[in-house]
């Protein structure tokens, strides 16, 4: 008799105990979102999340970002402050896919990586978008017009541009002496 009601007990601490567990586990967490700018890429080992600004960045205000489960669906949204920072509501231990809204961000700049696929577990969590600036355009390929005349008095050496002085001298004294004659 004692045996059974042993089992008895234990089952329904068991049961009481699953059940406070899963009672304890929030159905949302808040989820931070974090965004910097970079002359260049800062590397891995920077203290986004915690507050930290790596050198060479700024905070970036204004910018829109999305988080949707991974088929897809909108689960929230939101557009960082002045501490280039957003927070918002998502399901506890779900995988996340958070993308930024680039046209609302900086020109001149882009992320490394858009979208971000993560977990949303713990107080922890969060996406970290660092951008960085984008290479300069090459410049347009100007058209083949010809030497122009610095590269031929370079190419052609001072006899060149003795001759060539002496043709114009002489174009100038043959305009000078037509302008007298009249």
């Amino acid at each position: 008799m004692i045996l059974p009601l042993a089992v008895v007990l234990i089952v329904a601490a068991v049961g009481m105990f699953r059940s406070g567990v899963a009672a304890q586990a929030p159905e949302t967490i808040d989820f931070r979102i974090v965004k910097v700018n970079c002359e260049e890429d800062p590397g891995s080992d920077i203290p986004i999340s915690e507050g930290g600004v790596p050198e060479g960045c700024e905070v970036a205000e204004g910018v829109r970002f999305t988080v949707s489960d991974t088929a897809g669906n909108e689960i929230a949204s939101c557009t960082t402050d002045a501490e280039g920072r957003c927070t918002v509501q998502a399901p506890n231990e779900a995988d996340v896919v958070v993308e930024e809204d680039e046209s609302t961000g900086e020109s001149g700049f882009s992320p490394l990586e858009n979208p971000i696929e993560t977990t949303a577990v713990t107080e922890f969590a969060g996406a970290e978008f660092i951008n960085v600036r984008d290479a300069p355009k090459p410049a347009p390929e100007l058209p083949d017009t010809g030497v122009g005349a610095a590269t031929f008095f370079r190419s052609h050496g001072l006899a060149g541009t003795v001759a060539v002085l002496a043709t114009l001298l002489a174009l100038s004294g043959a305009l000078v002496r037509r302008a007298d004659a009249r």
